[in-house]
C-alpha cells in the first residue's frame, strides 16, 4: 500500500526526479512509516553557504507532500553542521552558517504552518553511542563526509523510525559525487533496502555552464544567479537582467513553476505572473511582506 502511495505521488510531481525515486520505491523492503526524513548541508567542499536559496521549497514542500499523502507523523530536518568540518572549514564559520540556515528554515516552517517538523543538527548527535555504532561499520577507508551522510540516514531510520528519505538528484543516468544518489547508493550496500529515497529535482542557477546546483546550499559565487530567500531579492530584475540563454532562464522559470504550483496546492493560492508568486513566497518567509 505505502508502495503505491509513493508511486503515485511519484508519477503526477513535477518536482520529482522519477527514475531514480521509482527504482528506489521499487527496490525497498519496507511496509510500515511513521516518519520522513531530509538532510542538507551547509557547504560544498569548496564553498560555505551564505544564504538559503529558494531551491529548498522543493525539499521541503515535497517532504509535506508525502507526509499528508502517506499519513505520516513528523518530518525530521537534519542540517549537516558536522559533515562541513571535513572540509577543514574553520569551526566558527561553519557555525554561522549553520546557525542562517537554521533559521531560514525555522522561518520557512513557521510562516508556512508546517507544525510537524522538526530541526536537528548533527552535532546535537554524532557523540553519541548509538550513532558511533552505526559509523563503525562503514568502511574505513571511506571518507569522513560519505560516512556521515550514510549514517545519518541510518540514525533517523533506527532512532526516529524514518523511513522515507528525501533527498535530490541531477539526473538519473548523470554519474556524480555531489547529489544524494551517491549515497544512498553507499548506504544499500550496509544497510540494505531499508528506505525508501524521494528525490527531488535540482536547484537552478541562471548559468549556462553549470545550471544545477543543490538546493539548499547557496556561495558567495551563486548570488547572482539563485533565487534567494531573502527580503531584498527581486525575481523580476534578477530574471530580466540574467546573462544566460533563454533555455537557461526558460528551465529556471519552470522551475519557479514549479515551486509555485506545489505551495499552491498545499498552502494556500497565489495570483500573478510566475515572477509575483515567487516574490510573494519570498516576502511571507522572510517576514517582509505586510499580511
Amino acid at each position: 500500500m505505502i508502495k503505491d502511495q509513493l508511486t503515485k505521488i511519484v508519477m503526477q510531481e513535477s518536482l520529482v526526479e522519477k527514475k531514480s525515486t521509482r527504482i528506489s520505491i521499487e527496490q525497498a523492503n519496507i511496509s510500515e512509516i511513521n516518519n520522513i526524513y531530509l538532510g542538507t548541508g551547509v557547504s560544498t567542499a569548496t564553498d560555505l553557504s551564505v544564504g538559503t536559496p529558494f531551491d529548498v521549497l522543493s525539499m521541503i514542500l515535497l517532504a509535506e507532500k508525502v507526509r499528508r499523502a502517506t499519513n505520516n507523523e513528523t518530518i525530521y530536518h537534519n542540517i549537516a553542521d558536522t559533515h562541513a568540518l571535513t572540509n577543514k572549514f574553520p569551526a566558527e564559520k561553519v557555525q554561522a552558517a549553520t546557525l542562517t540556515q537554521k533559521n531560514n528554515i525555522s522561518r520557512i516552517t513557521k510562516s508556512l504552518g508546517l507544525e510537524n517538523y522538526e530541526v536537528i543538527l548533527s552535532s546535537e548527535f554524532h557523540n553519541l553511542k548509538d550513532y558511533a555504532d552505526i559509523v563503525s561499520r562503514l568502511e574505513v577507508e571511506a571518507h569522513e563526509y560519505v560516512k556521515y551522510e550514510v549514517a545519518d540516514i541510518e540514525f533517523f531510520r533506527k532512532t526516529r523510525n524514518a523511513g522515507i528519505k528525501i533527498g535530490w538528484a541531477i539526473k538519473s543516468d548523470t554519474q556524480t559525487k555531489f547529489d544524494e544518489v551517491f549515497f544512498d547508493k553507499y548506504y544499500q550496500q550496509v544497510f540494505g533496502n531499508s528506505i525508501i529515497s524521494i528525490y527531488s529535482v535540482s536547484g537552478k542557477r541562471l548559468d549556462d555552464k553549470a545550471p544545477n546546483a543543490a538546493p539548499y546550499i547557496l556561495t558567495e559565487r551563486e548570488l547572482e544567479t539563485r533565487i534567494q530567500l531573502s527580503s531584498n531579492e527581486d525575481v523580476e530584475k534578477k530574471l530580466a537582467n540574467a546573462d544566460c540563454s533563454p533555455t537557461t532562464l526558460k528551465m529556471m522559470k519552470n522551475h519557479l513553476k514549479s515551486i509555485t504550483r506545489l505551495y499552491q496546492e498545499l498552502i494556500e493560492q497565489l495570483e500573478g505572473n510566475i515572477e509575483e508568486k515567487t516574490n510573494y513566497i519570498i516576502q511571507k518567509i522572510t517576514g517582509s511582506k505586510n499580511d
